[in-house]
């Protein structure tokens, strides 16, 4: 069975030379689980059955402080700024009839993340753009015993061109982009089941077309 609640407010304002908005988020969830006999078979034959009950409980509560701003620096050109602080708390305990198959566990991760885009319009339905941002995925708990794996972070370049052509029939999308990622996450199988490890770092480059 699982619970949770989740609630994101947002504040925003606009003129001619400026837009930006501040947001809230919040997250709370809970899974809780339960099983009740497990065995091992052999071509349909019972090596060993089990009657003992494991239950497995799990928290996770978020929350992130974000805002945007975007600011006209002439008819032609645009800046666009944004931030977040982002904050994650999670808990997971294992029982097996009553008795913890391991502590109480517990991991917090927070982080401070921004991102800039520079636009120029070479046309009312043409623009090309530079961008850097910062990106975060939390880290967490792994099963049972195994070591806790560490939050990945990227750093992401961007250039690219956006154009509506043949009176707005058709509109067209090009990027370069080149990503540079920390304590890259990867999972794994193990006999205590899926493993989540940090095994490096990582690059990624490329380039995306579509219309």
């Amino acid at each position: 069975t699982g619970a949770g609640y989740s609630q994101e407010l947002r504040l925003t304002s606009s003129s001619d030379k400026t837009n930006w908005t501040l947001g809230l988020f919040y997250d709370d969830a809970e899974i809780d689980s339960q099983r009740t006999g497990s065995g091992v078979f052999t071509s349909g034959f019972p090596i060993s059955t089990s009657t003992s009950v494991t239950k497995f409980a799990e928290s996770a509560t978020s929350m992130s402080i974000f805002g945007t701003l975007s600011y006209n620096l002439s008819d032609k050109v645009t800046v666009d700024l944004g931030g977040r602080y982002y904050e994650d708390d999670k808990s997971q305990l294992f029982l097996l009839d009553g008795v913890a198959l391991s502590d109480d566990r517990t991991a917090s991760f927070n982080n401070t993340s921004f991102r800039g885009t520079l636009s120029y319009a070479m046309a009312d339905s043409a623009n090309i753009y530079f961008s850097v941002s910062q990106g975060f995925r939390s880290g967490g708990i792994n099963f049972s015993n195994q070591l806790n794996y560490k939050p990945e972070k990227i750093l992401s370049y961007e250039v690219g061109a956006k154009a509506a052509l043949l009176d707005n029939r058709l509109y067209v999308e090009a990027a370069l982009y080149h990503s540079d990622y920390t304590d890259y996450q990867a999972s794994f199988q193990s006999l205590q089941g899926n493993i989540t490890s940090n095994p490096g770092e990582a690059e990624i480059q490329g380039i995306e077309w579509s219309s």
